[in-house]
């Protein structure tokens, strides 16, 4: 697996990457910023991954477009070190997760805050199995990050959950054109 990793690292034109289960998932965090024409990553996680609490995100200042769905059962949270500095025009964020452990949702948060001017489309999903109080967790989410303004989203989709009134009052979308919920 670390000659995969050096080999994708040597592939510097690399412009989409794609991950199931990437392991050693720790060195793939890190990694990202020396794809630097890199412009959609997705990463998919099946299972727990003890070390991704400890998994810093540094993405590449050309990434427009990250998802990341954890499929596992949420019993470890995702990481909170992040360096977003170079990454400053990331438009498209798919979020999904089974568990929103409190940090996982911080991580959430400030990911969301970090890229509120840029992002012309957010998904933030609850994935089928997750336990019923998770429905909710996103609008907590976006009500703990806010003041939120986005100037440039144009579709807000958060499919599985659920939300009420108050969800709109914790943002603001000047280009909303779009925005789909599991129920209100």
């Amino acid at each position: 697996n670390e000659n995969i990793i050096n080999s994708l690292l040597q592939s510097n034109n690399l412009r989409t990457l794609y991950l199931i289960d990437p392991v050693p998932l720790g060195r793939y965090g890190p990694s990202l910023a020396s794809w630097d024409r890199l412009q959609h990553l997705s990463i998919v996680l099946t299972r727990s991954y003890p070390e991704l609490k400890d998994t810093a995100f540094i993405p590449p200042k050309s990434l427009i477009s990250f998802t990341f769905h954890d499929k596992s059962q949420g019993d470890v949270p995702w990481p909170l070190a992040s360096d977003l500095a170079s990454c400053t025009n990331l438009q498209h964020l798919d979020l999904a997760i089974t568990r929103l452990h409190p940090t996982t949702a911080g991580a959430i948060g400030f990911l969301v805050s970090s890229y509120q001017k840029s992002l012309t489309e957010l998904t933030l999903q609850v994935l089928p199995g997750a336990v019923e109080e998770e429905n909710m967790g996103f609008q907590s989410v976006l009500q703990s990050a806010q003041p939120l303004h986005f100037p440039k989203l144009e579709r807000l989709r958060l499919p599985g959950s659920s939300c009420d009134t108050s969800f709109f009052q914790c943002f603001s979308a000047d280009e909303l054109k779009y925005f789909e919920v599991g129920w209100l």
